[in-house]
């Protein structure tokens, strides 16, 4: 790894207002091969070693100033520490600080049998959901379900769910936001959970980074999901119709609550208005389906002698063997037309493919949306 990619990641795990000062810098120790850079958050650690660069002793330095020299020179091979906490780099001179005020680096020998690896698969598309509500922080990143071999993150308003690697002997967690953000800036595949213990890890070749895990219970999520026999209507579209009916509602539409509304009978309609320019209605490919489902003994007419034919409904109609007394057929009652707000932002994030299945229950309660593979998100309604 070269010594500008190494700083780079540094800069994911380095917090910008630190409870010690030290923790902006980062520790510069020698090797055989070079020199081995670690930078830590007291939550989050990593550590990466850079060949053909070399240094006289071990010591700190800030961060953002070292990255700032470094990607302005063609070729860094020395980074030296001299008398009053100077270091050199080339011509630039930058203070830093003694390697006894840096945390020492939480693991110092990884066994790999004491861990399980992940795959995550989709994390991109998964961490859009989380909150950044720091009240609500147990939400604040990605969570690990390996009992339910589900990866789902979510803010209360919206939740994206796709299967991950089941493990008996590993407890779910959650991946704080930050762990997050570096895994899916350096394309991690995989995460190392352990079996006994907290530390999450990652480890390719000479880099090693360690989080802990949000100490916290994460939300019942399986409580949100709505149950298949509560779905009353189904709409079949592409992402291409449904986002090009969303970009044409951009200019319309409220900035601050981005809603938009969906209203479905024999065609597929999209709308926006904002009070001080206009509205839009536009029409988008689709298909819209009511979902007919059997009744319980709709029209209280039948006994146990007097069981209901199997399908029992068809085109509409309620069908019983004759002979009840009461009522030979019973119309299901269902509405003709569904409308439905939604956030206009959460839905264009929730694309995760080109063919989408969006089925509701009601104006009110949680819609879910998939998209042909194994990814489904839940999207809850807005009044507008």
């Amino acid at each position: 790894m070269n010594l500008k990619t190494a700083l780079d990641r540094c800069a994911y795990v380095v917090y910008k207002k630190p409870s010690l000062p030290v923790l902006l810098n980062v520790l510069i120790e020698p090797t055989e091969k070079g020199i081995c850079i670690t930078a830590t958050d007291l939550e989050l650690h990593y550590q990466a070693e850079v060949e053909g660069v070399t240094a006289n002793d071990t010591f700190t330095a800030p961060l953002e100033l070292l990255r700032k020299i470094v990607k302005s020179m063609k070729d860094v091979k020395v980074i030296n520490w001299g008398p009053g906490n100077v270091i050199s780099v080339g011509a630039a001179k930058l203070s830093g600080l003694p390697k006894e005020e840096f945390p020492g680096f939480p693991l110092q020998e990884v066994d790999l049998d004491d861990y399980r690896e992940a795959k995550l698969n989709n994390l991109a598309w998964v961490m859009k959901a989380q909150s950044t509500d720091e009240i609500r922080y147990s939400l604040n990143g990605v969570y690990l379900d390996t009992k339910n071999g589900q990866m789902v993150a979510t803010d209360g308003h919206r939740l994206h769910m796709t299967p991950v690697d089941k493990f008996e002997d590993v407890k779910p967690v959650i991946l704080p936001s930050k762990a997050v953000a570096f895994l899916h800036s350096i394309k991690a595949e995989s995460v190392l959970l352990p079996i006994n213990g907290t530390a999450i890890l990652y480890v390719n070749g000479d880099e090693v980074f360690v989080s802990r895990p949000i100490d916290a219970d994460f939300c019942d999520y399986k409580q949100v999901l709505p149950q298949k026999k509560n779905i009353n209507f189904r709409l079949t579209t592409t992402k291409e119709a449904l986002k090009s009916a969303i970009a044409q509602t951009d200019g319309i539409r409220s900035a601050k609550s981005n809603g938009i509304k969906l209203r479905l009978n024999g065609t597929c309609h999209l709308s926006a208005s904002n009070p001080d320019i206009g509205e839009v209605d536009l029409e988008f490919k689709g298909k819209f389906k009511k979902l007919l489902k059997p009744l319980e003994n709709p029209c209280g007419g039948c006994d146990s002698k007097n069981k209901r034919i199997d399908p029992a409904i068809e085109n509409g109609e309620c069908a019983y063997i004759s002979g009840c007394g009461k009522f030979s057929s019973y119309k299901q009652s269902i509405q003709e037309e569904f409308n439905i707000g939604v956030n206009a932002r959460y839905l264009l994030e929730t694309f995760a493919g080109e063919d989408i299945t969006w089925e509701f229950t009601d104006e009110v309660g949680p819609t879910t949306l998939t998209f042909g593979g194994e990814e489904t998100a839940i999207i809850m309604p807005m009044r507008l």
